[in-house]
């Protein structure tokens, strides 16, 4: 390997065990050189690791680690890479055998060899995360974490027109037009949702609060799918018959996913699909603690993955800035609207709600104000054009013509958009109720029967007493007196006593 070798220097020894790691038999000079480029605290914990005996001190026999450096030499990722990624196995399995009476412990890296084979990035490679599985005290299988970098364009725009496709039938209403080589029936649905919306992956696993996780995600899925293709009995189809979701209140959601979706400025069944996915997997354990390991709850956790690497939320990738712009405020919003519908909040966790109309609203009225700019400005133009045509605007002028443009068209629409963020976050969170019983079945919403449809009923209307100037106090005491009233309770927002009463029904 033409390779000096001191078995008295653990540098020394180091190298010549990843030149053979490496089935390197005649440049074992290119695996040195690689080892110098690591940081100094790299190569250092790496030496330590690859001098381990497990005589005197516990030594990892990291299985299939050659074919790990070998597929990464061969590939685009390179050796340095792979040296970097054993390192960080090697630390993990330190951690978790930390107080194993074994002093060789085996760990299986046979998915991280296939993986250095099939990955043609070198910051997908460097990015991927992984967790030990533990087997028994002296062995343990290597896992890879289901997120990663989406780096191909190619492949997030395949991505885009699947999920426009998908989407389409939803917007048209129309269950009989073909996806694919199948009727957008609900099994299909459901079949295609992981290859649409790819981070359902990451709620994927034999744990019961991933099981959980997903069957509620699934459920609130689903209550999308059957309210936008007006599917009531198989939204019902699980409810007992003396409580059923009504015809009427059924008309009415029909009315109002109606009303949303017809909005060609706003993406309504995009956003709250990415609304709904992002949540739930804010709520994995597993990728709170790889990638925001300090996150003290899911907005948090979520707040930090948007903005420092967002790539592993293809689905938010892929939507319109607008939309993008309205999943962050969601996201953000430190508030639980089903918390609203028991009493269970105060009065002052409709704050961030609030907080987030007034910033909608101060932007529609900036928007507002670039509109009658740029009719002054056309309005200024058109004199020019009639005292004479020769004459030609300023280059100011132009820009200001050009960058007020979009404004118009936005300004052009039927419904506020403070109106239109908080009817989404409430079907957000209709979708959510509608699907949190998904664990004990998906056969139709267990939750929203008639009865909670009608306290989500009053939340709802509630909230958008927000929208329309109420204050926090004012739309909570809303929704005490409907709930006194649905109750036989007597109340008066100055009295305590009542409202305690109220609150504790």
């Amino acid at each position: 390997q033409g390779l000096v070798y001191n078995p008295s220097d653990p540098e020394s020894r180091a190298i010549v065990r990843l030149a053979c790691l490496c089935r390197q038999h005649e440049n074992g000079q290119g695996v040195s050189d690689d080892f110098k480029q690591l940081e100094r605290e790299e190569r250092s914990a790496l030496i330590n690791y690859l001098n381990a005996d497990g005589i005197c001190q516990q030594a990892f026999l990291l299985f299939n680690a050659p074919a790990v450096i070998e597929n990464a030499r061969n590939a685009k990722i390179g050796v340095l890479r792979a040296m970097r990624m054993l390192l960080k196995i090697y630390t993990a399995a330190a951690r978790l055998y930390l107080n194993s009476e074994s002093l060789v412990v085996t760990i299986m890296v046979d998915e991280m060899a296939a993986f250095a084979k099939e990955c043609k990035d070198p910051e997908v490679f460097e990015f991927t995360y992984f967790e030990i599985a533990r087997t028994s005290d002296s062995q343990g299988s290597l896992h890879i974490s289901p997120w990663k970098l989406w780096t191909d364009k190619d492949a997030l725009r395949e991505l885009e027109h699947t999920t426009g496709t998908f989407l389409n039938l939803l917007r048209k209403g129309d269950h009989e037009v073909d996806f694919g080589h199948s009727v957008m029936r609900e099994p299909t649905f459901l079949k295609e949702l992981p290859n649409v919306f790819p981070e359902l992956h990451y709620l994927k696993g034999s744990s019961e609060t991933l099981q959980k996780i997903h069957c509620r995600a699934i459920g609130a899925l689903l209550a999308v799918y059957w309210v936008a293709l007006d599917q009531d009995e198989a939204f019902t189809r699980g409810q007992a018959n003396n409580n059923k979701l009504t015809e009427k209140s059924w008309r009415e959601l029909q009315q109002w996913v109606g009303e949303m979706s017809s909005l060609e400025a706003y993406d309504f069944f995009p956003v709250v699909f990415v609304v709904i996915l992002l949540r739930a997997v804010g709520e994995v354990p597993r990728f709170r603690g790889e990638l925001v390991p300090h996150a003290k709850d899911r907005r948090s956790a979520l707040e930090h993955v948007i903005k420092t690497e967002r790539r592993v939320l293809p689905s938010y990738v892929n939507l319109p800035k607008k939309s993008r712009r309205l999943v962050k405020k969601f996201i953000g919003l430190d508030f639980d609207p089903g918390q609203l519908l028991r009493a269970e909040n105060v009065p002052g966790d409709l704050t961030s709600v609030r907080t987030m109309l007034a910033d909608v609203s101060r932007k529609d009225s900036e928007d507002s104000e670039d509109s009658q700019v740029m009719t002054s400005v056309t309005m200024n133009l058109s004199t020019r054009s009639e005292e004479g045509g020769h004459k030609r605007c300023s280059q100011d002028e132009l820009s200001t013509q050009r960058r007020l443009s979009d404004v118009a068209d936005e300004a052009d629409e039927d419904m506020k958009t403070s109106t239109f963020y908080i009817l989404t976050l409430l079907f957000c969170s209709f979708a959510e109720l509608s699907g949190s019983m998904g664990p004990e079945s998906i056969e139709g919403s267990l939750f929203m029967t008639e009865e909670r449809y009608v306290q989500f009923k009053v939340a709802k209307e509630a909230m958008q007493r927000l929208d329309e100037g109420s204050s926090e106090q004012e739309v909570y005491e809303g929704v005490l007196e409907a709930h006194a009233k649905a109750g036989g309770l007597p109340f008066d927002p100055g009295n305590p006593a009542q409202r305690a009463v109220v609150r504790l029904a």
